[in-house]
């Protein structure tokens, strides 16, 4: 077992990191590490399973003086993502090293984006989260027919009324106001307007998009295999 941490700001960790280029999901990138740094000074790392040949992303940061980490996206490889077992071997490689070296005394709970597959032995957890679900083949009538009755009128009343789409940063304004009322509505505690604007100021518009749809709205960060969306429907 070989673990190595490397981390985008440390100059001599730059030629191990050239393998990752916008192709991978954004929580490797060097953007997403200098954002994390912006956004509250933590550190932010990519471990490197050597024998698995699989990385992931970590933040790490510091408590009442105890180090904890958090996972940002389950292991992949150079090739893409990586099984149930696989990851479960990274994880268990990975825990090992924090006990020996100290580097972490606990990891917490992953974000919705970090979808893992397993959870690795003696670990707490409870069976909530983001899924991910596979569409192909499926027409978008028979997907909408799978919904909820309730989500399908939501579907079809905003197909009807709601044509008017505006999208990029010019947005961010108008999201953000009808973010808050969704999370108010909800009693979600909101994330600041300033966090959105670093996201967008460091991973570019290119992986990022505000988008306004009438009294609707939605942020996401684009990326290959995943998007995070934060979305109000019509009540």
């Amino acid at each position: 077992m070989s673990i190595v941490i490397y981390n985008h700001l440390d100059a001599a960790c730059a030629r191990d990191l050239a393998l990752i280029n916008d192709d991978w999901p954004y929580q490797f990138l060097s953007e997403y590490t200098r954002f994390q740094k912006h956004l509250d000074d933590s550190d932010y790392y990519i471990v490197h399973d050597t024998d698995l040949r699989c990385y992931i992303p970590l933040k790490v940061y510091k408590r009442k003086g105890f180090r904890f980490g958090q996972i940002k996206h389950a292991p992949i490889s150079p090739e893409g993502e990586t099984n149930a077992e696989t990851q479960l071997s990274f994880y268990n490689n990975f825990i090992d090293y924090c006990r020996k070296q100290n580097f972490c005394v606990r990891l917490v709970q992953p974000p919705p984006s970090g979808l893992q597959q397993v959870v690795p032995e003696g670990a707490h957890h409870i069976e909530f989260g983001s899924y991910v679900i596979d569409l192909s083949g499926q027409s978008e009538e028979e997907i909408l027919e799978k919904f909820h009755p309730k989500y399908r009128k939501a579907v079809s009343h905003t197909a009807r009324n709601y044509n008017k789409l505006v999208i990029g940063k010019e947005a961010l304004d108008d999201f953000y106001k009808l973010y808050l009322e969704t999370m108010q509505r909800a009693g979600i505690h909101p994330v600041n307007r300033s966090e959105f604007q670093l996201l967008i100021d460091y991973l570019g518009e290119n992986r990022v998009t505000t988008a306004v749809i009438h009294d609707l709205s939605l942020i996401h960060i684009s990326e290959p295999t995943r998007h995070i969306c934060l979305s109000r429907m019509p009540s």
